[in-house]
């Protein structure tokens, strides 16, 4: 349940921040006035021109697309959770296969981050001595996704 809040928290956050276009740096506020929803910008008081209407009508048409996209997306995850389980740290078997999965997974991708982080300090002229540190880490997440691998296969055959 916890992986299923994390997941949609992480997808709503990085949509939202990708596609909502409001800058940052102008303090704007929205009135509901029952139709539709006026934005009023803190920098200028000029009336609206119609480009500046149609172009909100638009981001909210966006806007409403958007929820509709994140409400399937909900709906496709909980689907896929209840199919195949979220990951399950109390069974003392599945226990040690997720331990196995996300091992390796975490020495992959230190290992890609190792590399590059090497070739771009020996590129710069550095020794490249921090990818090296990262390279060490995940071939260590590859050794605890291994041992943890046979202490699986150990309980699956006992």
């Amino acid at each position: 349940m916890k992986l299923k809040g994390i997941l949609l928290f992480l997808s709503l956050a990085l949509v939202s921040m990708t596609a909502w276009g409001i800058p940052l740096t102008e303090k704007t506020s929205a009135i509901d006035n029952g139709e539709d929803k006026v934005e009023i910008s803190a920098t200028s008081s000029k009336a609206m021109t119609k480009a500046e209407v149609k172009a909100m009508k638009k981001a909210d048409r966006q806007q409403k697309k958007l929820e509709r996209k994140q409400e399937m997306f909900k709906k496709v995850i909980a689907k896929k959770m209840d199919k195949y389980g979220a990951i399950d740290f109390s069974d003392p078997v599945k226990k040690w296969m997720w331990f196995w999965i996300l091992g390796w997974a975490a020495g992959l991708l230190l290992w890609i981050i190792g590399a590059a982080a090497f070739t771009g300090g020996v590129f710069s002229g550095g020794v490249g001595a921090g990818g090296v540190l990262i390279g060490l880490l995940g071939s260590l997440c590859w050794l605890f996704g291994s041992v943890c691998l046979v202490v699986w296969l150990i309980k699956m055959a006992a």
